[in-house]
């Protein structure tokens, strides 16, 4: 039974990791575009590309070109590849050392939307 509570509150909270890093929850997308969120809240560049883009242009949810914007800026970053961080000594006479952190494979973010984000002209308001 405690295994079953862990797991359930194990998905509730990457539910929530998830929804928060989009900026908008699953139920709120129509089910031809949950697919794609799906992709996209697990860190799929090309999904997150192609969900910034039905925003900005109203394809299937409510055109909100700050959500555009935000998920286009997801697409565009760099991602993956080694974290470096200080852990601070504990106080028991150790000193702090640097600890690395594999966040994954590298991937570069596109340039597509790094292009589009760049344009003046892209979901003016």
């Amino acid at each position: 039974m405690m295994k079953v509570a862990i797991a359930a509150v194990s998905l509730t909270i990457l539910s929530a990791c998830a929804s928060t890093g989009l900026g908008v929850s699953r139920d709120a997308m129509p089910t031809s575009l949950q697919p794609i969120y799906d992709r996209a809240s697990i860190g799929d560049k090309r999904a997150q590309f192609e969900l910034g883009l039905a925003y900005a242009s109203g394809a299937g949810v409510a055109r909100d070109c700050d959500q555009a914007r935000r998920l286009l800026k997801l697409a565009a970053a760099d991602t993956g590849g080694t974290l470096w961080v200080y852990s601070p000594p504990v106080g028991n006479g150790t000193q702090g050392r640097v600890i690395p952190i594999d966040q994954g494979p590298r991937q570069p973010g596109l340039r597509g939307a790094s292009e589009l984000l760049a344009d003046d002209n892209f979901c003016p308001l």
